[in-house]
């Protein structure tokens, strides 16, 4: 039997995929946004020219961030470059971004100017941003290109 234009086999590849149901995320638009290099190591976010690891890094405190910076130009993004990985109009995760763990919290590089002992980290789950303590261990995601 051959499909129709309401089966939900059918992708973004012209024909459009029916509405979600029962709280399912449609996330054909951000199909092609990553591309995984050929290796696997790294993905390009082609909406923004940066390239990030794809596995991510040791869990850290705050402190320890500004030792994690290499020669290869890999350094801890800032709250910005990670909200624009997040798509408020999906949740569970609220990313297309190819985590190995969809519950995953991460620090970036921005101090929280409010208190000098709490910096800003990103919830990938719900896209939620708050502060934490700079003793906190979380994951880390690696980044290089333009800031």
């Amino acid at each position: 039997m051959g499909l129709t234009k309401r089966d939900p086999a059918f992708t973004c590849g012209g024909i459009p995929k029916p509405k979600p149901i029962n709280n399912q995320n449609h996330r054909c638009k951000h199909m092609n946004r990553y591309e995984i290099s050929e290796d696997g190591t790294e993905v390009l976010d082609t909406r923004t020219g940066r390239v990030w690891r794809k596995n991510l890094g040791s869990k850290q405190t705050f402190y320890a961030l500004a030792e994690l910076i290499d020669d290869a130009g890999w350094r801890v993004p800032t709250i910005g470059e990670l909200l624009t990985l997040i798509d408020y109009t999906t949740y569970g995760p609220a990313t297309e971004f190819p985590f190995e763990s969809a519950d995953t919290r991460l620090w970036s590089c921005t101090a929280f100017a409010g208190s000098p002992n709490y910096g800003w980290a990103i919830g990938c789950y719900g896209g939620d941003t708050f502060q934490l303590r700079k003793d906190s261990v979380l994951s880390v995601l690696y980044v290089r290109g333009r800031e």
